[in-house]
């Protein structure tokens, strides 16, 4: 049997690295961002999405967040 998710709003958050800079420094994540080795990204969600679902309360069922695409790196060794 096969699920899909279904979602009645979609929001997406502009200058994510600008939010993201901003929840680490408001709410003092910059020990766990040194022990994720400086992924901002799974430093600050749980602390975004857990915000929402504190926001939102019991309108809210799920929420999910899409991973973003990975950043490409050309290296060239000598």
């Amino acid at each position: 049997m096969c699920m899909t998710a279904v979602y009645d709003c979609v929001v997406r958050l502009s200058r994510f690295s600008t939010v993201c800079s901003e929840v680490i420094v408001k709410l003092k994540l910059e020990s766990k961002l040194l022990d994720l080795c400086g992924d901002y990204v799974n430093t600050c969600l749980p602390s975004i999405i857990s915000l929402l679902y504190k926001a939102l309360g019991p309108r809210v069922t799920l929420i999910a967040a899409k991973p973003l695409p990975a950043a490409t790196v050309n290296l060239s060794i000598k």
